[in-house]
């Protein structure tokens, strides 16, 4: 483990993990408390305590729905691979029983509505065709990644 890995634990700065699946935006969130909240759109949808999910792989189940209208069930474990430390997380999705995705990781050092690749601060400016242009390095981020309404 690195020294980053140990601040970001330390530093009460835990692991996001972030997807964007059937149009919806789906973020884990292990708290360094111990507790794990998953949240779609920004709502939480599911929430445990840190004694529920204490050195276990804990699974979040909610449903979602595709572009069609279409319901299905979704799970979100996320697995510890220290066996209870919580230093080595990772998250992964399944859909109706099947694992679609294994959830990306933000650094630490990215904040809500700051640019996800220099983490310069983006609020205030307009997003164009639901796209916000980071004036610092050029780049463009979807506005919902950023946790901002049109």
């Amino acid at each position: 483990m690195g020294k980053r890995d140990w601040f970001s634990i330390s530093s009460g700065q835990p692991s996001v993990f972030r997807i964007k699946l059937m149009g919806h935006v789906i973020e884990a969130r292990p708290s360094a408390a111990g507790g794990e909240s998953v949240l779609v759109n920004g709502a939480v949808v599911s929430k445990r305590a840190w004694w529920s999910s204490w050195g276990t792989n804990a699974t979040h189940r909610f449903t979602l729905t595709d572009e069609q209208g279409v319901t299905h069930n979704a799970e979100v474990r996320i697995i510890d691979r220290t066996g209870g430390l919580g230093l080595k997380l990772r998250a992964v999705l399944a859909i109706d029983g099947l694992e679609r995705a294994e959830m990306p990781q933000l650094s630490a050092s990215h904040r809500p509505g700051c640019c996800p690749h220099c983490t310069y601060d983006l609020k205030g400016i307009e997003a164009i065709n639901h796209e916000v242009r980071c004036p610092e390095c050029g780049r463009h981020t979807a506005e919902e990644l950023l946790n901002r309404s049109s």
